[in-house]
């Protein structure tokens, strides 16, 4: 190696960090304003989440201005194209508390274990003929989709199929609600009759 490919690696070594740390420092008073808009920063392996003060913030608003106030489901797709990885997961969860609801009350001796929540409460719904077929493939394809954002390193959802996943969790979200209430009304006709 001559001096000539030692100088040429350098360069390459350090220019990338260099222009980093030169657009960081060029834009500074933007980036500060954008801060307290931003629930995540990430650069390679280094990894920064600001939701708790987002979350804080939001409230404050909302208690201030009550208007902004707006349904899950709204807020999620409203989200979805800036944060999809966490739009999918959240509603997923609101999807996970609903059917686990349902089971719950409606199926107390179903047995759910812990390492495989999602998956049994899926199996427990296809058993109990509260979800047909199809239901029950949306059900298991949504939870898989959930499953790969959580776990599979860099794997990111584009924001059209973040709103896609939102509108299909929130169908079923639906779904479980009317059946919930139809089951409620159901168990209350056959305590009065007898």
């Amino acid at each position: 190696m001559d001096w000539m490919e030692f100088i040429i690696g350098l360069l390459n070594a350090i220019s990338w960090p260099i222009v980093v740390l030169i657009t960081v420092l060029s834009f500074r008073k933007n980036l500060t304003k954008l801060m307290p808009f931003t629930r995540k920063l990430k650069f390679k392996d280094f990894e920064v989440e600001f939701s708790d003060e987002i979350d804080e913030l939001v409230q404050n608003a909302q208690t201030a201005f009550p208007d902004l106030k707006s349904d899950p489901k709204t807020h999620l797709t409203a989200a979805a194209r800036h944060l999809p990885n966490s739009c999918v997961l959240e509603a997923w969860g609101l999807l996970n508390v609903q059917a686990q609801t349902l089971v719950k009350k409606h199926f107390p001796e179903a047995t759910i274990n812990e390492d495989t929540p999602y998956k049994d409460i899926g199996y427990v719904l296809t058993k109990h003929e509260v979800l047909d077929l199809k239901k029950s493939k949306l059900f298991n394809e949504l939870r898989r989709l959930r499953n790969k954002v959580a776990h599979a390193e860099s794997y990111e959802v584009g924001g059209s199929e973040a709103i896609q996943y939102v509108d299909l969790c929130f169908r079923l979200i639906d779904y479980f609600q009317e059946l919930n209430n139809t089951m409620d009304d159901l168990d209350k006709a056959l305590a009065a009759q007898t």
